[in-house]
């Protein structure tokens, strides 16, 4: 019985791992998306000319 028990806290212990991998490859490759989106957002910003009126 106490080898039951191990096992089972074992697998818990290793799913929660797995989990918690999951979720911070997740976040990671969100926040590098979202801050690559920002970079190209800036850099179209920055390239485009001013708007000037016609006189």
């Amino acid at each position: 019985m106490p080898t039951d028990s191990l096992l089972v806290a074992i697998g818990v212990c290793v799913m929660f791992l797995v989990f918690a991998t999951a979720v911070a490859w997740a976040d990671h490759a969100t926040s590098q998306w979202l801050r690559n989106k920002a970079v190209a957002k800036q850099a179209t910003i920055d390239t485009k000319p001013p708007y000037h009126k016609a006189a």
